[in-house]
């Protein structure tokens, strides 16, 4: 089983984090980029554990293995 995203469980309020991410595609369907809305990129700039969360995330995305269809 394929593990495409990696959870930061040393944070004590990890399962509460929500990040909103906007997604380009390709004409195959394939993820071009990845973007935060910018409630999310205020949070990250105030946050450094949440920064981790969210770029984990946009990592997970942006992995070709992870970002078919």
């Amino acid at each position: 089983m394929l593990s495409c995203y990696q959870q930061n469980t040393d944070t004590k309020e990890f399962m509460g984090y929500r990040a909103h991410i906007i997604i380009s595609l390709d004409d195959k369907g394939e993820t071009k980029s990845v973007d935060f809305d910018a409630a999310t990129k205020v949070k990250m700039n105030s946050d450094p554990k949440y920064r981790v969360f969210a770029e984990r995330l946009k990592d997970s995305v942006l992995n070709p293995a992870c970002s078919r269809p």
